[in-house]
């Protein structure tokens, strides 16, 4: 059960910052029972010196601060690369401890609970929130020293009833194994499937249908952040906005379904240029689109926005209804670069983008005009 290996990845990582919850829960619920039950024990039950002795030093000198160290990866994020193996680990000695005394006690002639190393298996399969493929085996090595532990025990007892319980117990010790497989198989693929659904959802409200592009309310989202960025790192910033040029001549004379996929066509171009260079492309208007680039120097941003007007018009998209003597679908480009100031207010910076905009089009349009900070300023 595995998405391809880039979606699984993905997949992966988002899993991984839910499952620190859970297991954060799952380890702080086990720290407090095993720093609980032993008091409950003793006062109830008054087990043997030596069994305290040996039993509670397992509990306080390993399981414990194995506990401890597990919630401290699900708090602390240079620790959280332990959490998966740590979680594993915690979860093995639990069950082992539990059916370690359950020998010892035995040897001694005090009973200790049976079902703790099934209760241990079925809160790692619900719990943990550990891939299938991961957790089932860890379980089965439980399942297994469990039979091996209640056999152990039911050897030892010349009963017939003694060796009834045995039985009894080894079956529903198997039975929680496969209800808690199965159950936690089909957690996972609904997990999944919730999964795909919300990044297909994610994916519609933040990039537009028609191009790909980031939609306007995404762009602004992530100028905000990027505008931030820069000033706080004292890095440049490049904001550009460009328009097609006489885009409704074009839909008038080849109609909205051949506009539609002219867009999808000079969409998919834009992404792929801003892609290489770590940019975005949104679209903010029916033809305008912007685009953002992070880091990159005057020459540089001069060079990619040559690149991104140039790439569109080697589309040699048609285009005939043109008052000019070009002949295709070309792009108009303004933008501004600079290393914005506290000073600077990003709504000022795109309208000074915008009138770039207008002036590469006054200019003839299937130009690109850029402002410095110097012109800014």
């Amino acid at each position: 059960m595995r998405f391809a290996p880039e979606l699984e990845a993905a997949y992966r990582v988002d899993l991984f910052t839910l499952s620190l919850r859970a297991r954060l829960l799952l380890s702080s619920l086990l720290l407090i029972i095993y720093l609980c039950y032993p008091a409950l024990d003793y006062l109830l039950f008054h087990p043997p010196t030596e069994f305290v002795e040996i039993a509670r030093g397992i509990q306080f000198y390993l399981i414990v601060p194995l506990l401890v160290l597990t919630i401290a990866a699900s708090l602390v994020r240079k620790l959280s690369p332990l959490s998966t193996p740590l979680t594993l680990i915690a979860i093995f000695c639990v069950a082992a401890s539990a059916m370690y005394q359950r020998i010892l006690g035995h040897e001694m002639g005090y009973f200790t609970a049976q079902s703790w190393a099934d209760i241990t298996m079925l809160s790692a399969f619900f719990f943990a929130s550990i891939p299938t493929v991961r957790i089932v085996p860890l379980c089965l090595a439980i399942l297994t020293l469990n039979i091996l532990t209640e056999i152990h025990v039911g050897l030892r007892i010349d009963d017939k009833l003694a060796l009834a319980n045995t039985v009894y117990e080894i079956e529903m010790s198997v039975i929680m194994f496969i209800l808690g497989a199965v159950g936690c198989y089909i957690v996972e693929a609904n997990n999944r499937l919730n999964w795909l659904e919300s990044r297909d959802l994610r994916n519609k409200i933040q990039h537009d249908g028609l191009t790909g592009a980031l939609t306007r309310r995404e762009f602004r989202n992530l100028y905000r952040r990027l505008f931030s960025l820069a000033q706080r790192e004292h890095r440049p910033i490049s904001i550009a906005l460009a328009d097609v040029d006489y885009f409704k001549p074009y839909n008038d004379n080849y109609g909205h379904s051949q506009g539609d996929h002219c867009l999808a066509r000079l969409g998919r171009t834009l992404r792929e240029v801003a892609d290489h260079h770590e940019g975005f492309v949104a679209r903010i208007g029916g033809e305008e689109f912007a685009l953002l680039f992070y880091g990159l120097s005057e020459e540089q941003n001069i060079r990619v926005l040559q690149q991104v007007r140039q790439s569109i018009e080697n589309l040699a998209i048609p285009h005939q209804a043109r008052p000019d003597q070009l002949q295709h679908v070309t792009l108009s480009i303004g933008s501004i670069h600079l290393i914005p100031d506290d000073n600077r207010n990003r709504f000022d910076i795109l309208k000074l983008a915008d009138r770039k905009l207008y002036e590469a089009k006054a200019s003839g349009r299937n130009h690109t005009v850029i402002a410095t900070s110097e012109q800014y300023a």
